[in-house]
């Protein structure tokens, strides 16, 4: 059996039903900024997904939440920091053999790989899906354990947020409404 994770999404209603229809269909973000790229974005548990559903009601009148399996035995870990320094190391090489003229440090992770997606087929490939953690301060805290966001310790947080984005529709087993 193939490795997978359930994951979550929340998006508006059509989306997610078109998405639950059409199994060659993704609900691709077009990203460029500090996140992941282009793709479409999960949440490793449902109360992130939950989170993100009381956030975007503002914006949307409609929303689901639905459930996938997505494989993960092509992933891109960036929660992995060997996998980082490697991926700094072909950035590097990549930025310097094609000559890109935005400095170096004004270029964000999204358009990073969106670059390396949009230019080495191999990419497409050898990494299906990425995962990151994101910091979010604004969490509220749970009484059943405390910690300190501004402390230099490590220690148990809800405060951080696993987050994958799926590059290529294949990596999604199933598809289901929570």
């Amino acid at each position: 059996m193939r490795p997978n994770s359930i994951l979550y999404h929340c998006n508006d209603k059509t989306r997610c039903q078109k998405f639950l229809d059409n199994k060659k269909f993704m609900i691709e973000s077009k990203e460029d900024g500090i996140w992941l790229g282009n793709g479409m974005y999960f949440w490793d548990n449902l109360s992130n997904a939950k989170f993100w559903y009381r956030k975007k009601q503002q914006k949307h009148d409609e929303l689901l939440i639905v459930q996938s399996n997505v494989y993960t035995d092509f992933l891109l870990d960036l929660t992995d920091l060997d996998v980082c320094n490697k991926m700094e190391q072909l950035w590097n090489k990549v930025y310097k053999e094609n000559e890109i003229k935005i400095p170096k440090d004004k270029i964000t992770l999204g358009a990073k790989l969106n670059y390396l997606y949009d230019y080495y087929d191999m990419f497409k490939d050898v990494y299906q899906v990425i995962k990151v953690i994101g910091k979010y301060k604004k969490t509220p805290q749970n009484s059943f354990y405390k910690y300190d966001l501004d402390s230099r310790r490590a220690e148990p947080t809800t405060a951080i947020k696993c987050i994958y984005n799926v590059k290529n529709v294949d990596a999604i087993a199933t598809r289901e409404k929570v």
